[in-house]
């Protein structure tokens, strides 16, 4: 698990500490190993031979248990401890999909679309894809507007942050029924992120003379653009050009291959 900033000896003390206190309740546990880093905490377990694959998941389950009941205990600005129990799953296909005359995006789609149908395949157990580029939204600011302006980045965060949250805004009663209410301005596409005010006239200001309607929003001191991560964290490429890949198990291949109606190349 992830504690940002937090020197070896804090690791050790305030999580380390507390994940193995824990495990060691559990009997179906042979050994528990750890190692505390910088800002890192690594745990690793190894499980009772009598356990065999009919019941490991009950272990593991168990254990995902344990873990949660103290996540409550960890230290402010830890995160959730992540638990890896398919380490030993191998993949033995892999399926690269490119496209020429397509966007990046439209092959992602796609990719989706075939991924859908192959999990359905008879004893294929599972799909996965790699290469995926997430999407991300990029606010590109001139830092001399908002010095003009007189506002700051850390603003632009906060308003940001508040416009789009999901809250409950609780409900009415109407006679026998009740109705939900919900609250409106969560942002439908990249364009109405630009559309978002980030200050407006003050009443000091009108009277000095300041014209009332004047609204400064975000694509007045920014420019929001729709991309992809970068730098890219896993980049995959077919004959030079942007693909992504199917990956699956060898078990189920025949109906997999039987199944797919893609130009198939073997490498």
């Amino acid at each position: 698990m992830v504690y940002p900033g937090a020197s070896a000896a804090q690791v050790e003390l305030e999580v380390v500490d507390l994940i193995e206190t824990k495990l060691q309740e559990m009997v179906e546990l042979k050994h528990v190993y750890s190692m505390a880093r910088p800002g890192l905490a690594i745990i690793k377990v190894d499980i009772q031979n009598q356990y065999w694959s009919d019941r490991i998941e009950q272990v593991w389950d168990k254990l995902r248990s344990k873990i949660r009941d103290i996540e409550d205990q960890l230290p402010p600005g830890a995160q959730k401890p992540g638990i890896g129990d398919d380490f030993g799953f191998v993949f033995g296909f892999l399926i690269g999909i490119n496209a020429d005359g397509y966007s990046y995006a439209e092959l992602d789609e796609y990719v989706k679309v075939v991924r859908k149908e192959l999990q359905v395949v008879k004893d294929v157990a599972r799909v996965d894809t790699w290469g995926v580029q997430p999407r991300r939204v990029y606010l590109e600011v001139s830092e001399t507007q908002l010095s003009q302006l007189g506002i700051t980045g850390e603003q632009i965060r906060n308003t940001l942050r508040l416009q789009n949250l999901v809250i409950d805004a609780g409900g009415t009663d109407l006679q026998s029924q009740r109705f939900r209410m919900t609250v409106t301005g969560e942002f439908a596409s990249p364009e109405a992120i630009g559309d978002l005010p980030l200050a407006g006239v003050s009443g000091r200001e009108r009277a000095q003379g300041v014209r009332g309607d004047e609204i400064i929003r975000l694509r007045d001191v920014a420019t929001v653009t729709v991309g992809y991560q970068d730098p890219a964290t896993a980049i995959m490429r077919m004959d030079g050009r942007p693909a992504i890949a199917l990956n699956s198990p060898a078990r189920g291949l025949h109906g997999l291959l039987s199944h797919l109606r893609l130009p198939i190349r073997y490498r």
